[in-house]
């Protein structure tokens, strides 16, 4: 079998996103961000009706086989569309953002697996208050090493097993 060369130039991922924009414009690659997601969400459902872990027979593992091509196919292009989304709107604080959230996700863990350490600092003088009222439930942290601070909503007492994410 003969390979086919193409004359392609080389691009770097970014430089090649930011010429689909100058392209097509924000507009358009927005209108298809939101078609991609759709399509994400679309397989991940797909793929729970298939069931995940059924490969009980051998119609049943190449169709398992094929809905996660799918939807690997789809959080390919869903991504393409994330990294272009960062571009529109600023990598940078985007970044910063998804830090946050990965250090107070970090904390919900810790906390939820009794560890008493500050996300920020990693210390351990830390002081976990549980705040309650009509309108949210949350453990609120509060570091005395680096004088931090920080929230986040539960739905349960520690150690009851409550609902993850980041929010």
């Amino acid at each position: 079998m003969k390979m086919i060369e193409f004359d392609i130039p080389f691009y770097r991922d970014d430089m090649l996103l930011r010429r689909c924009i100058e392209k097509w414009g924000t507009d358009s690659q927005i209108v298809v961000a939101i078609e991609e997601f759709a399509e994400v969400i679309h397989a991940l459902c797909k793929m729970q009706r298939v069931g995940i872990n059924d490969a009980s027979s051998e119609a049943k593992k190449e169709r398992l086989n094929r809905t996660l091509d799918d939807l690997q196919g789809e959080i390919a292009d869903a991504e393409l569309c994330i990294q272009q989304l960062k571009i529109f709107f600023g990598e940078d604080e985007i970044e910063q953002k998804r830090q946050k959230k990965i250090k107070r996700l970090r904390a919900r863990l810790d906390f939820e697996d009794g560890k008493d350490i500050c996300p920020y600092c990693g210390g351990k003088n830390v002081a976990w208050n549980w705040v309650s009222n009509e309108d949210k439930t949350a453990w609120w942290h509060e570091c005395h090493e680096c004088d931090c601070n920080s929230t986040f909503a539960t739905h349960g007492k520690r150690g009851e097993n409550s609902q993850g994410g980041v929010s």
